[in-house]
C-alpha cells in the first residue's frame, strides 16, 4: 500500500514533469494560426474578415517571437531604403532585403502559407463577396 507521503511525492513529480513539458509544446511545437498573431482589431467587420480568412501559419510562438524582433530591424532598413534618391540603387538595396527576410525560415514559412492561401482561396473568396452583394449584404 502506498503511504500518503509517497502519493504526495508522486504528485509534485509529476507537477515538476508535466507543467514545464507542457510549456515547452504551447511555446516550442503548438503552432498559431493568422487571427492569433494578428489579433482583435475591435472592428466587427475586420474581425469577420480576419476569422473568415484564418488559417494555421505553421509558426510557433516562439518563430513569431523570433520574426518579431527581426521585423523591428527590417522596419529600419526599410525605412532607410525609401530615403534613398536613386532609383537604381533603392531597388538593389530592396532586393537585397527581401532576400534577406526570405533567408530566415519563419518569415519564408509565413509568407508560403499567406500567399498560398490566398491563391488557393481567390475563387471561393469572390464567389463568397458576390453571393453577399448578392443578396445585399454590401
Amino acid at each position: 500500500m502506498v503511504s500518503y507521503w509517497g502519493i504526495k511525492k508522486i504528485a509534485v513529480l509529476l507537477s515538476i514533469l508535466v507543467f514545464p513539458s507542457s510549456g515547452f509544446y504551447y511555446y516550442y511545437v503548438d503552432t498559431v494560426t493568422f487571427a492569433e498573431i494578428i489579433g482583435s482589431s475591435g472592428n466587427p467587420t475586420v474581425d469577420i474578415f480576419i476569422n473568415l480568412f484564418d488559417f494555421d501559419t505553421g509558426c510557433t510562438r516562439h518563430e513569431i517571437n523570433e520574426l518579431s524582433k527581426k521585423c523591428q530591424t527590417w522596419n529600419r532598413k526599410m525605412d532607410r531604403i525609401m530615403a534613398i534618391q536613386d532609383p537604381v540603387q533603392r531597388d538593389r538595396q530592396h532586393t537585397e532585403l527581401v532576400a534577406e527576410m526570405m533567408r530566415d525560415p519563419a518569415f519564408k514559412k509565413l509568407t508560403q502559407k499567406i500567399l498560398g492561401t490566398g491563391a488557393r482561396s481567390m475563387k471561393s473568396i469572390l464567389e463568397t463577396l458576390s453571393s453577399a452583394r448578392g443578396i445585399g449584404l454590401f
